[in-house]
């Protein structure tokens, strides 16, 4: 199956537009008409829509003990918004506090998404590659809250606890989102979160 997620650059593109229609200055009453409309237009949603999609299909082919390989062009981008979703979806314990932890730890930190990389951490404009910067972590933590607005009883954490995720993705203050791998992360001298 090929679900057509968008790369990095579609991600990246996508999330400008939606910052500009956001942050839009007093928007008018035509805007205001039409707001969801420039919302769509970004692009995010239906993106979000295709990672949900992609990890709904990959539990639901696990849960029947059809076999799934999943995989991105790299690997550490859609490969760890899918298998995080069906995991999510698949077991309860990933949708407790300890048991998200778990699953960021394995599927994000351990499996070397490129966080450094990705949130062009501690890079300046003249020394990052912009093209390379992209919202993928912010994008799966998107998909969560989606899941968490739908069936909230079945989360033992609600939508704050995504949003200070998503906070902390660009505080800085976590080592867990500012290296791109276990040994990064370890050459530094940099604790996770526990």
């Amino acid at each position: 199956e090929f679900y057509n997620i968008g790369n990095i650059h579609e991600m990246r593109k996508s999330l400008t537009a939606l910052v500009q229609v956001m942050l839009s200055p007093s928007p008018s009453v035509t805007t205001e008409i039409h707001f969801s409309r420039y919302i769509e237009d970004t692009g995010w949603l239906s993106h979000v829509r295709y990672v949900l999609k992609a990890g709904y299909d990959t539990a639901d082919f696990a849960r029947r003990g059809i076999p799934v390989l999943v995989h991105c062009s790299h690997g550490w981008d859609r490969t760890a918004q899918v298998c995080s979703l069906a995991q999510l979806l698949l077991d309860p314990f990933y949708r407790t506090f300890d048991g998200f932890h778990v699953l960021v730890e394995k599927e994000w930190c351990s499996y070397g998404h490129q966080f450094g990389m990705r949130c062009a951490h501690g890079m300046d404009k003249a020394g990052r590659k912009e093209d390379e910067v992209s919202p993928i972590f912010l994008q799966f933590l998107d998909a969560v809250w989606q899941l968490v607005k739908q069936q909230p009883h079945y989360f033992e954490f609600n939508t704050k606890y995504i949003l200070t995720l998503a906070d902390h993705l660009f505080s800085g203050r976590f080592a867990t989102f500012l290296f791109s791998s276990d040994l990064e992360r370890e050459k530094e001298g940099a604790e996770r979160v526990q």
